[in-house]
């Protein structure tokens, strides 16, 4: 499974982005060209909703709850003394949390993304 699509690639193009548009915002309003700021965002937004679709992807094939070892509540359980099948339910368990991080996290990030969009059309860059 790939969690970076939603825990490293959308914080870095959000950051990424908003360095972009602040460089851009003196060129675009010089040149009288804002759509430039526009497609900037737009293309953001795009490829941040492309990682919310590999996270996404990643949620399905992570599966539901987890599954529990079972054990009696009398047996005293040595840590050193972990199964094979206790492993692979960490694994599994541990893919599931992580994918949905990575879920979550492209998620915010191309919720900010829109919001930047918004305010950017709501407020002229070139406003002094």
């Amino acid at each position: 499974m790939a969690y970076w699509p939603g825990l490293i690639f959308a914080p870095a193009l959000f950051l990424s982005e908003l360095s972009l548009v602040y460089a851009l915002v003196p060129w675009s309003c010089a040149h009288q060209q804002p759509a430039v700021l526009h497609a900037v965002v737009a293309l953001s937004v795009l490829a941040c909703l492309g990682a919310c679709a590999l996270a996404w992807r990643d949620v399905r094939r992570a599966g539901g709850e987890p599954e529990h070892a079972p054990h009696a509540a009398h047996e005293r359980r040595d840590v050193t003394s972990v199964t094979v099948e206790q492993r692979s339910i960490a694994a599994a368990a541990r893919d599931r949390f992580l994918s949905m991080a990575g879920l979550l996290s492209a998620l915010l990030f191309t919720m900010a993304l829109a919001w930047q969009w918004v305010t950017q059309l709501v407020v002229s860059p070139c406003m002094s």
